[in-house]
């Protein structure tokens, strides 16, 4: 834009140095343009320097940028070095396996070979195993039937003899009774070598026996009755105590309670203490339900009764026998747990062994030649059945009937081979047995009762082994 100077009016002030003059609207004019001027030479300034930083910068960041990526090439080209080794590795791991899986189905190979050829062999000889002991068994069924029929033989005359025990035992008086009763009292003090035992049953108001011990003579009386015994019995014996001068007396009732001399009243304990003219006596009731030894012991105990404090005396007496009785019964409870435990673990390693053998001989189809057998045959399985899950107490009543279900229940679950048979070849092989049958009432294994009116076996079932 030019501006006409002719407009302006200016006046030298001093060398090189005018005043302008002008009016209002020049003086705006002159501003703006002045103003616009240092504007424009401003900007032309910034600009310039900007450019030279931004040079600087784009220089600096270029050198960065190929530092970095000279770095990054370096790590790109050590990266597939590396990865190139891996790759050699897994091919030599690859290799390896491959070998390694050629070896081992070579020894898989093998190993089948070896465990076949074992498995034969194993075949072979459990075969020849149950051949032996398909022998063993017949050759055991021949003996068990021969000493069966021995058995037999004898039980049968001893049924006959009992039989006429038995109808002779009501005709016995109450002497022979008696001679029983001091039979065995002399049979159990005799057995007890601190004891001087005389037999003195056949001499009046002296007892069945006289016992010396520890310096004391004691009058014994045994009494076999099968109701309380009664009062003059006790009576007599402090009688024949005094005429006789002995130091105590003791009265045996071996089935049945006594009574209390001086009270007249039912002795409630088994062994019982008391004294009589300061002189001590013993009542043993039911003495066939309690140890031997302890009859022995309590005897013993009898010289020791010298107290004057008589409930004292006895008290303690009472207890130590009954400490003894308890250790006596506790002793016989383990040794029967001991015996069940010992029959519980055989009869539970036959019946694995049972299985093992009939799994054996179904896996090989072997077929048992007796199937072909005769009734006797039959009847001798049955038997031998009976023996293995008959059980040796007997509180059930089993029929016939309940007995063949039985017997083909635990054939069937255990796997055991056996004939047909009917109810007949069960009832024949329970007199085999010489198991006692009658028309009594009872509960079979199952717990059904079972009425007097049908004939019941007295043998014992487990349901436990069906």
């Amino acid at each position: 834009m030019q501006i006409n100077m002719d407009l302006l009016n200016s006046k030298s002030v001093g060398n090189e140095m005018w005043e302008i003059v002008c009016n209002t609207f020049q003086k705006d004019v002159i501003n703006f343009l002045f103003n616009r001027f240092i504007k424009s030479s401003d900007d032309s300034i910034t600009d310039y320097q900007n450019e030279s930083k931004i040079n600087e910068r784009v220089s600096e960041k270029t050198k960065e940028l190929c530092l970095e990526n000279k770095s990054l090439k370096i790590n790109l080209e050590t990266q597939k070095k590396d990865n190139l080794q891996k790759i050699n590795k897994i091919d030599a791991l690859q290799e390896s396996l491959n070998t390694l899986r050629e070896n081992r189905s070579e020894d898989i190979s093998q190993q089948v070979d070896k465990s076949l050829e074992s498995k034969n062999e194993l075949i072979t000889e459990l075969k020849n195993q149950t051949i032996s002991l398909k022998q063993e068994k017949n050759d055991q069924l021949k003996q068990l039937k021969e000493d069966y029929e021995v058995r037999e033989l004898l039980l049968r005359e001893e049924i006959k003899e009992l039989n006429n025990n038995n109808n002779n035992k009501n005709n016995k008086s109450s002497y022979d009774q008696g001679v029983m009763g001091e039979k065995k009292l002399l049979d159990v003090l005799r057995e007890e070598s601190d004891f001087l035992v005389k037999d003195t049953h056949g001499a009046n108001h002296m007892g069945d026996a006289e016992v010396i011990y520890s310096d004391m003579r004691f009058c014994i009386d045994a009494k076999q009755y099968k109701t309380a015994c009664p009062h003059k019995e006790s009576t007599k014996l402090v009688d024949d105590v005094e005429k006789n001068s002995y130091d105590g007396g003791i009265l045996i009732s071996w089935d049945s309670g006594i009574y209390d001399p001086q009270t007249s009243s039912k002795i409630k304990d088994l062994i019982f203490y008391k004294t009589f003219n300061g002189k001590p006596y013993l009542f043993i009731s039911n003495a066939n339900s309690i140890p031997e030894k302890l009859i022995i012991s309590a005897i013993k105990e009898l010289s020791t009764n010298k107290l004057t404090n008589e409930s004292l005396n006895t008290i303690q007496i009472n207890d130590k026998l009954s400490e003894e009785l308890s250790k006596m019964i506790y002793s016989e409870l383990k040794e029967i747990d001991a015996s069940d435990k010992k029959l519980k673990i055989k009869e539970r390693r036959n019946n694995e062994r049972r299985k093992e053998l009939h799994s054996l001989a179904k896996e090989y189809k072997l077929t048992n030649n007796s199937l072909k057998s005769s009734n006797n045959d039959i009847i001798t399985d049955i038997c031998s059945h009976l023996q293995e899950i008959k059980q040796e107490y007997k509180a059930q009543r089993n029929s016939t009937r309940d007995i063949k279900l039985y017997i083909e229940q635990y054939c069937d679950k255990y796997e055991i081979t056996y004939h047909k048979f009917t109810d007949g070849d069960v009832k024949k092989a329970l007199i085999e047995l010489c198991i006692e049958s009658g028309n009594k009432t009872g509960k079979n294994y199952q717990g059904k009762q079972r009425k007097s009116s049908n004939s019941t076996w007295a043998i014992e079932l487990s349901s436990e082994l069906l």
